[in-house]
């Protein structure tokens, strides 16, 4: 029986390192990019949702309009710099652009585990997906970079950790710090 795509994307979110080691030997980014997408989308879509209730607003619309689209022209772009990252850094050409976007896949799983626990408890929400989804993400590289590149993954991922999840995370810090400071943040 062929497996679909749910059961490709949750093999690559709970099995990586046996996920990769079955993948055909050419590259195939259009199988990762699926997935990868309706994932953030799915993301994207409970986080606005857990911003909602922990903001007590009722204006879903306009939160839905500007977090969705927000954040998955945010998850493509660090899946094109991480996909770039690792193809040199680990010198897996277009094999690193395949990682770095079923890296992304858990992001959906993550995230209708904790829509239950955002409808009650919003900000815990968004507190575990934040601190989770890096953790998860990172595995799942490390995983495929074992797998393809034949050795430990150790500066590779630490590098792609730097510039995909570290350098974009502290400079949304920073603006937000900048804009409480400031008040001008509403």
């Amino acid at each position: 029986m062929k497996e679909g795509w749910l059961g490709r994307a949750w093999r690559a979110s709970a099995h990586p390192g046996d996920f990769f080691a079955t993948l055909p030997d050419d590259a195939r980014l259009g199988a990762a990019a699926r997935p990868a997408l309706l994932s953030l989308t799915v993301g994207a879509s409970v986080m606005a949702f857990a911003i909602g209730r922990a903001t007590a607003s009722d204006a879903w619309l306009p939160i839905l309009l500007f977090v969705v689209p927000g954040m998955i022209l945010y998850g493509a772009t660090l899946w094109l710099v991480g996909g770039m990252t690792l193809a040199r850094a680990a010198a897996l050409d277009l094999r690193g652009w395949e990682i770095a976007g079923w890296a992304w896949v858990p992001t959906g799983f993550l995230a209708l585990s904790l829509l239950p626990v955002a409808a009650v408890f919003p900000v815990t929400s968004l507190v575990v997906g934040t601190l989770g989804l890096p953790v998860w993400h990172l595995a799942v590289v490390a995983a495929g970079l074992k797998t393809f590149s034949g050795r430990r993954p150790g500066r590779a991922l630490l590098f792609y950790a730097l510039v995909v999840l570290a350098v974009p995370i502290t400079a949304m810090a920073i603006s937000l710090l900048a804009i409480l400071a400031t008040g001008t943040g509403g």
